[in-house]
Order: C-alpha cells, then structure tokens, then sequence
C-alpha cells in the first residue's frame, strides 16, 4: 500500500516483485467497501446453505457429514483406480518403446506413491466414517464460524486472517476474494444439488 496526493493505494503486488502484471492500482477504501460487501453477502448464501442442509436432513433423514465423508471416498477410490491404470499402461509403453527403462521405473516410482498415498487416505477417511453419528457436526464447524460474525462494517486484520486466503484484482479492476472455506462451500452445494434442492449459484 502506498500514498498518493492524500489517498492511500493498493498496488498490483505482481507487478511490483516481478513486473510480471500491470502497474494497476486501487484506492484502498474503494477495495475495502467492495470487500465488506462480498464478505456480508458471502455469509448470506452460506446461511442459506445452512438452512438447505437442514432441511435436506430433517425431510430425508440423512446426516450431512456421512454424505461429505462418502464422497470423499468415491473421489479417492476413482483417483487410486486413474493410477492404477496409468501403472499398467507403462509396462506396455516399455515394451513398445516408447519409453525408456530409466522413465520406466521413475514413473512407476511415481505412481506406486500415489497409490500408497490414496490407499492410506483412504483407510482414514473409511476410519472417521464408521465413527460418525448423525448428531456429528464436524463438516459444519466452518458454517458456524461464519454465522457467528455479526454484519461486517469495518475491516480488520483479524477478519481478514481468520476467513479470507487472497484478494485479487485484475487489470480491469476486477475484485476476486478467495475464502479458505470456499472448498467446504462447494462441497456444500454438491450436497444441495445431489438431493434436488433448490440449486445455489
């Protein structure tokens, strides 16, 4: 942040280390504003979620962090399956010569580490499945965390620590802020989806 002619500014932070953006700048009450009102409504569609998961709980009868837990295994067992395959098809690709003994056996290393990765990720995640309950609310910690801010009318650095990962500005000045919740919330709206309720942009 700089000053300029009694106005304090942000600066492209890209452009500044390593010249590798434009020298774009914006006055820092107007990113300030801009970030209070994505923050509020940010914490308005999350309470919606909140209210859809809910609903989907008490209408279907099914707990929120089995589901999450479920589809983290689906997506687990899908990734080890991709390189599985890709560890087979190397041993054809050797033979065919299509790659060397060396790269061979570098991506053989390679694979057979994803796997044994996956494979113990998996174990954990079957682990924290068969402890749940439908009264655990882990899955929603993050959700409460945001409904216990109240309006935003004045950021701090506090706030901004404990919530936002990165704010990003384009050239065009266009504001982006990205939320350390923000997989949590798209896993969310999965869950919204898959049980057809009313879908969330």
């Amino acid at each position: 942040m700089r000053k300029s002619k009694g106005y304090e500014y942000y600066y492209c932070r890209s452009y500044i280390y390593n010249k590798e953006c434009t020298s774009h700048a914006c006055q820092k009450k107007v990113i300030e504003k801009d970030v209070i009102d994505i923050i509020n409504k940010y914490k308005e569609m999350i309470i919606e979620v909140d209210n859809k998961i809910t609903e989907i709980i008490n209408r279907k009868e099914v707990s929120y962090d089995v589901e999450i837990l479920k589809n983290k295994i689906k997506t687990n067992e899908e990734k080890k399956e991709k390189y599985i395959i890709l560890k087979n098809s190397i041993k054809d690709d050797l033979k065919e010569k299509l790659i060397t003994e060396e790269e061979y056996w570098e991506y053989n290393s390679e694979y057979s580490k994803k796997i044994n990765e996956l494979k113990k990720e998996y174990q954990l995640l079957e682990n924290k499945l068969d402890k749940l309950n439908i009264e655990h609310t882990e899955n929603k910690n993050w959700i409460n965390q945001f409904k216990k801010i109240d309006k935003v009318e004045n950021l701090d650095k506090l706030l901004i620590e404990e919530f936002i990962e990165d704010i990003v500005i384009d050239k065009n000045k266009n504001l982006k802020v990205i939320f350390k919740c923000e997989d949590k919330y798209f896993e969310a709206v999965d869950f919204i989806n898959k049980h057809k309720c009313d879908i969330i942009p």
